[in-house]
């Protein structure tokens, strides 16, 4: 392809330490790797003399870009604005620091405050001990002003403060947001692991991701790539249903701009069009691609994304060549040996299903190599505490069935496979099959000489086929069923698909309900 991944500048190093005396500016947060990102929207938004640290941004800007930051960034986790920068050496010295703010000003004893704090190499050295110190200087300059004191929220509060105290120096913020700004107001439900909007917005930068190029993602969950995709090709942005809530961050400083903002909103408003390009989604599991439905249609982009459940190996790529973006299941949601035949798989699929595709694939650092391909190259980025790579593909070849693929090997043909692998490659729908016929022939025989004994309760099976290892007794009308657990390469989704279809080939076979079959694993 022409165009394959913008290039990635080397990580940032942290900003050093600021002195008492040096103004502060406007801070902006963001994940390991998203720097660059964050400083070209910063830029775009009319951000002025920037400094980029590692996870952090310092500029300086006008209120309209402060709250232009605050809605229309994706890849920022918070803006700061600061209201203070003090020189301190003690805790109480802190607290007349703090004390020295109008909190009256800024905060009504019927509104709600939180405060957080981030401690480095300083005279505390507990942040939690720092932002009780915060807070009670806040409290009591409320309570001094007008005999009461606000009360501590920790979700949703009216006033969120940040405190930065490294060494002898506090510097003071208000959160503009109030709140992580990857809550983008539209995900419904929860799933297992979820990935973070500002993470998948990010992977899509780096990508090089534009909107009209097809997209893909063939193990979707809760749908955040596609629907952040969609939602960047609606021209929506990220903190636009935030601001139509106007319940936080910005919206409730004493200082807030009300004519100001009601144009930005408008202007956000106005932006908003029909989804320009194609975008896929599909997982095993019903219940997570119902969520990512829900969260579509929340977002107002339901009607540009596809949505199927089907396993990824049943994705077909439509359209012109696009790009493959996931994140397959491993650590909370997949154990280590089984994500590694997962990833195995998926390179499998890639290379036999995506041809003149590009590929981005989010792993751990132990899977990277998981994949069997090639990569274009690696991107270091986390996924929460888990140290992640970006792999990025560029799947090379024609009709790769049988033919030779530059990414890797000469690609199997299906009968090589097939004897290569032996009967671990058969499809679940023949496994059923000779299940099937086992119970029935099993049934007919012992069926008979139960009769003749009077005897209800008997062994049906007992692990003869070595791919389905159940124990089977049947109590009358009723079944008792027992998995042994052996070696496999099916996720945890699939296996328990497997597992449920047997089940039911089972009940359906010897004429009983599903709901006459127990299942227990040993």
């Amino acid at each position: 392809m022409e165009t394959l991944f913008p290039e990635v500048p080397p990580a940032p190093r942290p900003l050093l330490p600021s002195e008492p005396d040096e103004p502060a500016s406007l801070t902006a947060r963001t994940l390991d790797g998203l720097e660059w990102l964050l400083a070209k929207e910063l830029s775009e938004l009319g951000a002025t003399n920037l400094r980029v640290g590692r996870r952090t941004i310092e500029f300086t800007g006008t209120t309209e870009t402060l709250y232009r930051a605050v809605l229309e960034s994706r890849v920022a986790i918070r803006i700061l604005e600061p209201l203070g920068r003090f020189a301190v050496s003690s805790p109480e010295s802190l607290y007349k620091s703090i004390s020295s703010v109008d909190w009256a000003k800024h905060l009504r004893p019927t509104q709600t405050l939180r405060v957080d704090a981030r401690v480095h190499d300083s005279f505390i050295d507990h942040s939690l001990y720092a932002s009780q110190v915060v807070k009670d200087a806040v409290v009591d300059g409320v309570r001094a002003a007008h005999g009461r004191r606000p009360n501590v929220q920790l979700h949703g509060a009216s006033l969120r403060l940040s405190l930065h105290l490294s060494g002898e120096t506090a510097t003071l913020f208000r959160d503009a947001a109030g709140q992580s700004l990857h809550q983008r107001g539209w995900r419904k439900g929860k799933v297992e692991a979820p990935l973070s909007e500002v993470l998948a917005a990010g992977i899509l930068g780096i990508s090089g991701w534009q909107p009209g190029e097809p997209l893909i993602d063939p193990l979707c969950g809760s749908g955040t790539f596609v629907i952040e995709a969609a939602t960047q090709a609606a021209g929506l942005a990220p903190g636009l249903l935030r601001a139509r809530s106007r319940k936080q961050g910005f919206f409730r400083f004493h200082d807030f701009d009300r004519e100001l903002a009601r144009k930005i909103i408008f202007d956000l408003e106005n932006r908003a069009k029909a989804p320009l390009g194609t975008f896929y989604a599909s997982d095993l599991d019903p219940a997570v691609v119902l969520i990512a439905e829900q969260s579509a249609q929340l977002a107002g982009v339901a009607d540009a994304i596809r949505f199927s459940c089907n396993h990824f190996e049943a994705a077909s790529p439509e359209g012109g060549p696009g790009l493959v973006l996931t994140n397959p299941p491993y650590g909370e949601r997949l154990a280590q040996p089984r994500a590694g035949a997962v990833f195995r798989r998926i390179g499998d699929w890639l290379k036999n299903v995506c041809p003149g595709w590009r590929a981005g694939v989010l792993a751990p650092v132990e899977l990277a190599k998981s994949i069997g391909l090639k990569p274009y190259r690696r991107v270091v980025l986390s996924n929460g505490p888990i140290e992640c790579r970006l792999i990025e593909l560029v799947v090379h070849g024609e009709n790769v069935s049988g033919t030779f693929v530059r990414n890797q090997t000469p690609v199997k043909s299906d009968a090589e496979r097939f004897t290569s692998t032996k009967k671990l490659s058969r499809s679940v729908s023949d496994q059923i099959g000779d299940f099937r016929r086992r119970l029935a022939k099993r049934s007919r025989h012992l069926g008979r000489w139960a009769r003749k004994q009077g005897i209800e309760a008997y062994r049906l099976y007992d692990r003869d086929i070595p791919e389905i290892p159940l124990v089977i007794d049947r109590y009358g009308d009723w079944l008792h069923a027992a998995e042994y657990e052996r070696p496999h390469e099916r996720t945890a989704i699939e296996h328990d698909v497997w597992l449920d279809r047997l089940i039911e080939a089972a009940a359906d076979q010897l004429g009983l309900a599903r709901d006459c079959v127990f299942l227990k694993v040993r």
